[in-house]
This record gives structure tokens, sequence and C-alpha cells, in this order.
């Protein structure tokens, strides 16, 4: 379910949806105003009325797939279509000049404008892309005209509850230093009140690291993690010795 909200009205919608049997808020932006939570299918009617009741409540929508097309060029392929050898264009690549038959910027006005304002190419501008995702080693992606870093952040949309990816681990499990018991092992931490979970280098299998993360040879290794919801920091007990006294935040 995504949620807006008036703007700083979200702890009570929040709230309100995390008391649904089974249903967890996955992400909540105050400023803007907006809930993103799970529930049940069978809850999903109670939830939408509760949340609905509540004046600060503005919209309510149900997460929805959009596929995307096919990116496979195949005008080239198409029957009739002109070929290269048949005087047609070959591909632009870092020669291509601004004024060319693929890009209409030179018909819109865009490119006698950049010569008329050398400097109004974006500088001291920001630019948020909600996307599928963005090459970030894309050579045109890494430096600004001014030479500074151009992609500043970027966030995974990817929700921890619902999209089955293990990587993302639920911290939910209390606990509290200086020692506790977990997954059947004795910890040790520093005093203060935590939430635990662990991470199985088996969960990036299919990855980068092929569930070996640390590159040792196996897939076996299990590391806790410590979260700290008053200071936002988590701890990973790297060396395996379960001990998050020795592990910085």
């Amino acid at each position: 379910m995504m949620i807006a909200t008036a703007p700083g009205g979200t702890e009570q919608v929040a709230k309100q949806l995390d008391a649904v049997e089974g249903g967890t808020v996955g992400r909540t932006y105050d400023k803007l105003g907006y809930v993103r939570a799970t529930v049940p299918t069978g809850r999903a009617d109670a939830a939408i009325a509760a949340a609905a009741k509540l004046s600060a409540v503005h919209g309510i929508d149900l997460r929805e797939e959009i596929p995307l097309d096919d990116p496979t060029p195949r005008a080239d392929r198409a029957e009739g279509a002109p070929r290269a050898a048949e005087g047609g264009y070959s591909g632009p690549d870092r020669r291509t000049p601004a004024e060319n038959p693929y890009n209409p910027s030179h018909e819109t006005g865009a490119v006698d404008f950049v010569k008329k304002n050398p400097k109004a190419d974006g500088r001291g501008i920001t630019i948020g892309i909600l996307d599928s995702g963005v090459d970030l080693a894309h050579p045109a992606l890494q430096k600004t005209t001014t030479g500074e870093r151009k992609i500043v952040d970027w966030v995974t949309a990817t929700d921890p509850v619902v999209d089955g990816d293990r990587t993302w681990r639920p911290m939910t499990t209390s606990v509290s230093g200086p020692a506790f018991t977990y997954g059947g092992e004795s910890w040790k931490a520093p005093a203060g009140s935590y939430r635990v979970n662990a991470f199985r280098e088996s969960y990036t299998v299919g990855g980068d690291a092929n569930g070996d993360a640390n590159r040792d040879g196996d897939t076996t290794d299990v590391w806790g993690m410590l979260y700290d919801p008053a200071a936002g920091t988590v701890r990973v007990d790297l060396n395996d010795n379960n001990d998050f006294t020795d592990d910085a935040p």
C-alpha cells in the first residue's frame, strides 16, 4: 500500500498500519507525507478502511507492477528499413556533433542556446531519477562539466519484506547488552538496547560474490549484526567471535 498524508502526519498512519495483523511499514518520509506498507491480502480492506478514517490521509493506492518495454533495438531489422550501406547513418559515438540526425536538440534550438550560454549546462542543479536503474560506471555519469562527482547518491527501492531479497535483514528481534542469547548461541554486546539478526554469505548466491562474500572458498560463513535504533548504527561481527564489543559501529 502507498499512502499520501499531510506532511508531518506519517507517524499516526504508520502506527495504524503496524497494528494490522501481519502488517509491516516499510518506509515513511515525513517531510513528503509518504508511507509504504505491506499488509496481508485478506486484511487489505480493513487496513484501507482504518487508514481512510485518519484526517491526515490524503490518498491510498495499491502497489502495481509496471512492465518495462523490451529495450532490444528492432527498427534496424524491420522489413524495408534502410541499412547503413544503403545510405543510412552509422551509429553515434563520442565524435558525433551536437547537431546530428539522432537527437532533435538542434531542431528545438538547444544547440544554439548552449553556444550562447555555455554555463547553462546544469551546474548547481541536482536531478532526481526514479527509474529501474542507471549504469553507475557509465563514462558520461562520472564527472560534471566542472569536474565534480556527477552521481551524488542512490537508493534501492527493493522492499525488504516482500521482494524476497535476503541480503536485506529484518532487524526485529530485540536484545539487551552486555550479554544475550540469539540463534542458540551466547553473544556479548555493549550495555544498551538493540535488535539483532544474522547475515549468511550464501544469501549472495547469484550476485557478484556468488555466495562467497569473504572469498575464502566456501559459502557457509555467518555473521551476527547488531542494530542500535537510538544511534542508527550497526555493528557486524566480522571476526566471528560472537562479541560485538570489539566491532566498530
